[in-house]
């Protein structure tokens, strides 16, 4: 198997929102959002965003945004698609390495992942983060998380 990683283009949220796991296809719908359109824009307005790509195939997108050029944080999201699940060792590995290179840039990551979406909670928990309280927005269970820099 081929993994690498580069620097998203629009072209990649096309290609992935074709094959995105269930749960990030829910999560899109739930929020309303047209998922090529809404990852486009993503994409664009991120202050660094990756397409991690398997024998070719996209199979995870994700980026950071800061709420200022100057800020020391930043919104982190990700999606991915079912070519995740093909390597899921090198996928694990290889996101604790993309999180460490993120988090020498940008010293604390905050987002939120989807109360429904227990596999990525658990993903989120083992890389480290700091899980909050529930909360719901727009009417959608949600969990912060808090990534900081040691």
């Amino acid at each position: 198997m081929m993994v690498e990683i580069s620097a998203s283009v629009e072209a990649d949220a096309e290609e992935i929102v074709k094959h995105l796991r269930e749960a990030d296809k829910t999560g899109i719908e739930m929020l309303g959002l047209d998922g090529t359109t809404a990852l486009k824009a993503e994409i664009k307005n991120a202050n660094c965003c990756f397409t991690g790509r398997v024998d070719g195939e996209v199979a995870v997108i994700w980026g950071v945004t800061s709420a200022t050029l100057l800020s020391d944080s930043g919104f982190v999201w990700m999606v991915t698609s079912k070519q995740a699940d093909k390597v899921p060792f090198i996928f694990a590995r290889r996101s604790q390495l993309e999180l460490q290179k993120t988090l020498q840039l940008i010293p604390r990551l905050y987002g939120t992942c989807f109360a429904y979406n227990k596999r990525s909670l658990r993903w989120l928990t083992w890389l480290g983060a700091e899980i909050g309280k529930l909360n719901y927005h727009k009417g959608i269970a949600q969990y912060p998380f808090t990534f900081r820099r040691v």
